[in-house]
């Protein structure tokens, strides 16, 4: 059985991407642009196995507050963030967000 991974991205480039490198891997993705669109994904389907937004929305909530929406309906949803901004936007979302453990190791 395939996991299924809501991806939020809203920028086009990197979601389509994304959603190919994904689905390589067999995984079925489900793609939003924005939170108010994974907001009605998520809530439409009975399984969302992950959670993979990028930090920054344009429009709208962060993938911070997404995250911490998304968990608060359904506790137990995993949750993957990421950013072309590493150390400003990683660094805020550890600080503020409930949902992290421990921090990541940081790229080179």
């Amino acid at each position: 059985m395939s996991q299924t991974v809501l991806l939020v991205e809203d920028d086009s480039i990197v979601r389509h991407f994304v959603i190919a490198s994904l689905e390589r891997e067999n995984l079925i993705v489900l793609a939003a642009c924005d939170g108010a669109e994974a907001l009605e994904i998520f809530r439409t389907r009975l399984k969302v196995d992950l959670l993979l937004t990028d930090v920054q929305l344009e429009t709208g909530m962060s993938g911070i507050e997404l995250a911490e929406q998304l968990i608060e309906e359904r506790p137990g949803t995993k949750v993957l963030v990421m950013s072309g901004y590493p150390d400003r936007e990683i660094e805020a979302a550890e600080s503020i967000c409930r949902f992290c453990e421990s921090r990541s190791p940081r790229l080179s």
